[in-house]
Parts: structure tokens; sequence; C-alpha cells
């Protein structure tokens, strides 16, 4: 599990055993045996689909999941979650999909300093429990988060 994951897991894994059972958790998810040793599952674009919507349970919801559909010659790389109508206008949508895309898109690109370091911004957030959206028991809206992951950002030393 990498150490961002590991940082959504440990931040929501509270809200997750108090509204969920072993029951109600998605089956494909309870059926692999080590969910977390799966780094990647290669499957047709529905499943993929279906797959990264049940496993935002585990990590705290579709607002922390990027996405990456990796062909032979291009790559497409974006946030997992739709279009959040239900909150278009409030300032609260959470970035880190988006920005988890970027550290992606960055890896993809041999840019590893610069995925470390992104990652590294987001993942501090996280681990102090600051600066987060609602969504993932925060108050902060889209900019102060983004806003505190820049700061940390320019904060940080390059490796």
């Amino acid at each position: 599990m990498s150490h961002f994951v590991a940082a959504i897991t440990n931040t929501c894994h509270s809200s997750i055993e108090q509204n969920s059972s072993l029951e109600t958790l998605p089956f494909p998810m309870v059926s692999l045996p080590r969910p977390a040793r799966v780094p990647h599952l290669l499957t047709p674009n529905l499943y993929g689909d279906i797959f990264s919507d049940l496993a935002a349970v585990l990590v705290g919801g579709l607002g922390v999941l990027p996405g990456a559909n990796l062909g032979e010659t291009c790559a497409i790389f974006e946030a997992v979650h739709g279009s959040g109508p239900d909150i278009a206008g409030k300032a609260v949508a959470n970035p880190t999909a988006l920005m988890q895309s970027a550290v992606l898109v960055l890896n993809h690109l041999g840019e590893k300093a610069a995925a470390e370091r992104l990652n590294r911004a987001i993942r501090d957030l996280y681990v102090e429990r600051r600066s987060l959206t609602p969504d993932v028991g925060g108050s902060a809206s889209t900019s102060e988060f983004t806003n505190a992951v820049i700061r940390n950002l320019e904060s940080s030393v390059e490796p």
C-alpha cells in the first residue's frame, strides 16, 4: 500500500468502521485475500470503473482516487470521481484525486522526484489532518486545501 493510501485509509478508517460492516463492503474487495497487496488490476473499462468506485469505500471516497488509462501509444490521467452536481458552486470539492492524477502523470513521464514531492505535499495534509475538505472529515474549502498543498511544496526541499 502506498504511503498516500495508508494516510487516507488511516484518516478515513474510523468513519468506514462506524458506517460499514463486513457484509456491506463491496464483495470484490472482500473476496480478494489481501486487497492492499494488489497494486494494479487490469480490466476492461466497465469493470475498471466498477472496481475504482468500489475501492473508494476503502480509502475515503471518490474525491481521493486518481485514475490512469494506459495504452500502447498514449495515456490519459484523470480523477475517478464524476461531476459532483450536489456540490457544484459550493467550493468544497476535494482536489486530491486530480492532484494524485498529476502524480501519476509525473511518474509516467519519468519525473520521479517531482512526483514524490507532490505526493508528499498532499500526504502531509492527511497525516496532520489539516486543511482537509468536508468529504474526508475537514472543513476546508477547495482553495484552502489547494493553497495548503502549495505551501507544502514551497516549504519542501527538492530531493
